[in-house]
């Protein structure tokens, strides 16, 4: 079976600290669980992922979570050459270890409660293996194959077509560490200064424009996912790579498009909004960037 990579389309950053957040599948990329094309020489990548996995069952032992894991045929499939096959570009914000987590929460976990919050929360136990920390949305959103929305601390699958704003990608074209900049920002979320602009503004401005976009308000909409925009350009600078803070400042003068981080940011895809649809090709032509539709 079959699991597609992700887009956090609203929540970066300010869903750790209690901001609505909207996640939904991006079927252009997806993983699942495969055995080696030959056990006697798997290729270095078929190599590398067993070897992953190996040391997340161990983890997977040491952990605290709510159902029963089927650690036998693990074991079993890991010595027969299990490895997690993906397109899924790594270090992207797409959720290459989400999806790898659903993967084996479908195949090889039996909660004890058949419940969103739970899984929700058995999911962000076992992604920790590879960031450290987890919300358990990214892999959520991956499991049920739905978009994912939390408001208030509670999360809803729904179904929801994008229409009147359609986002787009910018490929910065370089994979980044999620752990390392999540560091980054809990290092400078230990200035009071600092947390009162999370609290007062990047979570107020994230749920406004997250509302607004599920509305489809399109002018309302671009007024605040500008805000946002300045927001991270002046205060999450260190998760924006240098060779893209023109591109970034340029569509908050124009008035054209805005740009906001994808995830963690530093690499990987940026997510855009353009008010024109003609915008991106502007965008291609004038910076020769690599620009991906959703």
């Amino acid at each position: 079976m079959r699991f597609n990579s992700k887009i956090l389309l609203f929540g970066e950053y300010s869903v750790l600290h209690g901001s609505d957040a909207l996640l939904m599948p991006f079927p252009e990329y997806s993983g699942y669980f495969d055995f080696y094309s030959n056990f006697n020489n798997p290729s270095p990548k078929e190599l590398t992922s067993n070897q992953s996995l190996v040391q997340f069952m161990d983890y997977i032992l040491k952990s605290e979570v709510k159902g029963i894991i089927d650690i036998d045929g693990l074991s079993r499939d890991l010595s027969q050459g299990l490895y997690f096959k993906s397109d899924i570009p790594s270090g992207y914000g797409l959720g290459s270890s989400g999806a790898l987590v659903a993967a084996f929460y479908h195949r090889y976990f039996r909660p004890v409660k058949d419940d969103l919050s739970v899984t929700k929360q058995n999911l962000a136990t076992l992604e920790s293996f590879f960031h450290g920390s987890s919300s358990g949305l990214d892999p959520l959103v991956c499991y049920m194959n739905k978009p994912i929305l939390q408001t208030n601390g509670s999360v809803d699958a729904f179904d929801f077509q994008i229409s009147a704003i359609k986002p787009f990608f910018i490929d910065t074209g370089i994979s980044r560490s999620t752990t390392n900049l999540v560091s980054v920002f809990k290092q400078k979320s230990s200035s009071p200064e600092f947390m009162e602009l999370i609290n007062n503004d990047l979570v107020r401005l994230n749920n406004l424009a997250l509302n607004r976009f599920l509305s489809g308000q399109k002018n309302d909409f671009f007024a605040a996912v500008k805000e946002l925009s300045q927001f991270q350009l002046i205060h999450l600078s260190e998760m924006i790579l240098p060779d893209l803070l023109s591109i970034w400042k340029d569509g908050i003068e124009t008035d054209e498009y805005f740009l906001k981080l994808c995830g963690a940011g530093g690499g990987g895809f940026l997510l855009g909004f353009a008010k024109d649809e003609k915008t991106t090709d502007y965008l291609m032509k004038k910076h020769q960037i690599k620009i991906v539709s959703i």
